[in-house]
């Protein structure tokens, strides 16, 4: 098994996720198909200066898929707010 990397732009959007909409780990884990644990760590690593958060991210092209996700790297958004859009 490969072990999937994510860019910069998607660990920063999944932390916005959580912090800003309010969403729980578990739940914003479930929607992004990353494990809770990881998101915890993601938080913790974003908590100083987000400027300087995953300074050794993957580089990824913005606009790329992430290993069988339909979702571009650059639009996270949860499946329940699509639905209710």
């Amino acid at each position: 098994m490969v072990r999937r990397q994510f860019s910069r732009e998607f660990k920063l959007e999944a932390v916005r996720l959580i912090r800003d909409r309010g969403v729980a780990v578990v739940r914003a884990a479930g929607d992004l198909d990353v494990g809770a644990n990881v998101l915890r760590r993601w938080l913790k690593e974003a908590a100083g200066d987000a400027a300087q958060a995953f300074p050794y991210a993957a580089r990824v092209e913005p606009g790329l898929a992430l290993a069988g996700r339909a979702e571009p790297v650059n639009e996270l958004t949860c499946p329940h707010e699509r639905r209710a859009a």
